[in-house]
């Protein structure tokens, strides 16, 4: 069997897809309590027509599934180029959140949060200093976000910033943290749409596959109506559920480049400039600290600027465990 060429997409976040999936489940059981539709003569003959032309027409779907899932998993499988053992500079220009994807294999961790004010501040967005314990962000006035993630944490800093505008901490984020879960699927879709993560579960081969059999369902429930309506909705919403549940994977893209970013990780370590140092280091640091606190190497500078953080939540550092 040849390759497939798979075009990538992003399934419907949980709330969406269940949602489609419970609509189309509602009518499919009206359609069978309520039967509202034509009746067709033939009895039994007819019903194992319309079930054989509903395994005829499922068939190329599946096997057009089957065929999409074994090419990714061999794409998956495929050997990474050479990486060198360090890398003295960030590998790509992907923003620390979207790093954070990457060493979270889809589920970045509340890090990226940190990342990202680091970065904005390496960008001349804020200011970051620090007075003894205390730590003060400042907002420049005009300061535009470069995309949706950015905006969510200049948002959810104007919600937790004193009446002069500045941010005072630690704690940083006093406000509980509700847009963690917009940001991170953010971060994910970008990373999606690079080619670099994909669902553990290839939604689109299910959705292919179920599509087809819906399809091909619908032709022996032709007379109910309801449930005629109710399959399609029903498929879509359960697989699109499904490849959310399940996870994520690299893709052999993001195999790659995650292993050039713990070359730059192994290269953070081995120099130890971003260990010990706090937030308002980058203004030396720049990027080296902003990817620092994603890679686990500068702890000091993301526990104060981590939602939920303590001294205790400190990760492995990224380059010791990371596998390719």
């Amino acid at each position: 069997m040849g390759t497939v060429t798979v075009m990538r997409g992003n399934p419907l976040s949980v709330p969406w897809a269940l949602l489609l999936a419970v609509i189309g489940a509602a009518f499919i059981v009206l359609g069978f309590i309520f039967p509202v539709g034509a009746e067709f003569p033939g009895g039994r003959v007819l019903d194992i027509v319309l079930w054989t032309i509903a395994v005829i027409v499922s068939v190329p779907g599946w096997l057009l599934a089957f065929a999409i899932i074994r090419s990714t998993r061999k794409a998956r499988r495929q050997p990474i180029g050479e990486v060198p053992d360090e890398l003295p500079e960030p590998p790509s220009d992907h923003d620390p959140a979207q790093v954070a994807v990457l060493v979270g294999e889809g589920r970045p961790s509340r890090r990226a949060v940190a990342g990202m004010l680091l970065a904005l501040a390496d960008r001349g967005a804020l200011e970051i200093e620090e007075y003894g314990d205390k730590i003060v962000v400042r907002m420049k006035p005009g300061t535009e976000p470069a995309n949706d993630r950015e905006k969510l944490v200049l948002d959810g800093l104007r919600d937790n910033a004193a009446p002069n505008g500045d941010v005072i901490g630690p704690p940083i984020w006093n406000r509980p943290v509700r847009w963690w879960g917009a940001f991170a699927r953010d971060a994910r879709n970008q990373a999606m749409k690079d080619g670099l993560v994909d669902p553990a579960i290839p939604f689109l081969a299910f959705t292919i596959g179920f599509t087809f059999t819906a399809l091909g369902v619908s032709f022996a429930m032709f007379e109910r109506v309801l449930v005629f309506v109710g399959i399609i909705p029903f498929a879509i919403g359960f697989t699109h559920a499904l490849a959310n549940i399940g996870g994520y994977k690299l893709t052999h893209s993001g195999r790659e480049l995650t292993a050039k970013w713990a070359a730059y990780a192994r290269y953070l370590a081995e120099q130890g400039s971003v260990r010990d140092v706090g937030p308002a280091a980058v203004a030396i640091w720049g990027p080296n600290l902003a990817y620092g606190v994603v890679l686990g190497q500068a702890e000091r500078a993301a526990v104060p600027l981590t939602p939920g953080a303590t001294e205790e939540d400190v990760p492995t550092p990224f380059e010791t465990v990371a596998r390719f």
